[in-house]
């Protein structure tokens, strides 16, 4: 390496200078902290926003995210449970053939029903009928029925969806409240059904038709 004076005059050749001492650590610095704070969901479309709602060393981030958009249409689901069991109430059937239906206070009775009536059609006649409609799950059940068993009932068929099921004889001498019934019925698919009750038969010493249940329920 060659050295000049301050004149530009060549001096000739001169040699670096000494490396200087290495300076003192600087402090260490704070410790920081990061957390993330509250969220919410913007509309679709909307850019996010992050937000710092603490200190620079003791930061709190809040997120706003936009939602995504609309996914395509699902397929449709499967049809839901129609449900295992229903209770129908003689008040609310439909009458199909006979005479309208009567309705009779237990206080008119000799002995009291446990619902308190009777609903029945009157006169009653051979091949009276009534129905009622309702949903239900495909499956083996069991059909019951409450009334009053006396010496001019009919016998009851029980039809669903038009295919007999089986029947009840109502005649009894003496007659009795409050007697219950039983049928087993089967239901071939899911989804509204009709049952229906005629009055097709009677037993030989019955001298009657009358149907006197007050309620018939299905069960499992």
């Amino acid at each position: 390496m060659c050295c000049r004076t301050i004149n530009g005059d060549d001096g000739g050749s001169c040699t670096n200078g000494t490396n200087g001492l290495n300076g003192t650590n600087g402090l260490n610095g704070l410790t920081a902290t990061v957390s993330v704070g509250a969220t919410a969901t913007l509309p679709h479309g909307t850019p996010p926003i992050i937000t710092n709602t603490g200190t620079a060393t003791n930061a709190i981030f809040n997120f706003s995210i936009p939602e995504g958009a609309a996914g395509a249409t699902g397929a449709p689901g499967a049809d839901g449970n129609s449900g295992v069991s229903k209770t129908f109430w003689m008040l609310h059937s439909t009458k199909e053939v006979g005479a309208a239906f009567t309705l009779q206070m237990a206080t008119t009775f000799t002995n009291m029903a446990i619902y308190g009536y009777q609903y029945f059609q009157n006169p009653a006649a051979l091949n009276d009928q009534w129905s009622q409609t309702f949903s239900l799950s495909a499956g083996s059940y069991s059909l019951e029925a409450i009334g009053l068993t006396s010496t001019n009932r009919g016998i009851i068929t029980w039809e669903l969806d038009g295919v007999v099921q089986g029947t009840m004889d109502y005649y009894a001498s003496p007659g009795l409240v409050n007697t219950i019934k039983s049928i087993g019925i089967t239901v071939l698919t899911s989804g509204v059904h009709t049952i229906r009750g005629k009055l097709i038969s009677k037993n030989a010493s019955s001298t009657g038709y009358f149907c006197t249940i007050q309620s018939f329920w299905i069960k499992q």
